[in-house]
């Protein structure tokens, strides 16, 4: 196992312990075109309401998910700032976070297939939205055939809750 593996391991151990702790509200956004648009709009609503965090830039990958929900930045290839994240993820889950947001809206990407199920296997979405997939060749390079993008992004649907709700 390489270094990011286990690190992506320890940082989805991390997330699931904290949802589980905090219990947020989770919507995630997936599509091919206008999920950061759609992201930053529900945002700007539902922080009206709630306490929130959302995706910061393009972390909307596994890793950067994680990041998310844990509440914290990017350490690049940085080691030192990777020990100092998960000590501070470790201490969030020892002691408890008076700042932690009622609602997490996740920006979820796919650049391979299984992506999403990987995302949505720890964080369990309340709200699932699929905006815009259309026939881009940047977006079909690892999947050949659309028909695969559309059941790659149905993944967000699939892991609702019981109760959740879909916006399509």
């Amino acid at each position: 196992m390489n270094k990011r593996t286990i690190l992506k391991n320890i940082l989805i151990s991390l997330t699931k312990r904290t949802i589980e702790k905090y219990s947020p509200k989770i919507i995630a956004i997936t599509g091919n075109v206008g999920k950061t648009s759609t992201k930053e709009a529900i945002d700007l609503v539902v922080k009206t309401k709630f306490t929130t965090w959302k995706t910061h830039k393009n972390n909307n990958t596994t890793i950067g998910v994680c990041l998310t929900v844990l509440g914290l930045p990017s350490a690049d290839s940085n080691i030192f700032k990777w020990a100092q994240n998960l000590i501070k993820a470790k201490m969030q889950l020892l002691k408890t976070n008076p700042n932690y947001p009622e609602v997490l809206i996740l920006e979820l990407a796919a650049d391979k297939p299984n992506d999403i199920k990987e995302i949505c296997s720890f964080i369990k979405p309340d709200i699932g939205v699929i905006t815009n997939i259309g026939n881009y060749p940047s977006h079909l390079e690892n999947f050949k055939k659309i028909e695969k993008i559309y059941k790659e992004k149905s993944e967000v649907i699939k892991a609702l809750k019981n109760d959740g709700i879909a916006i399509l």
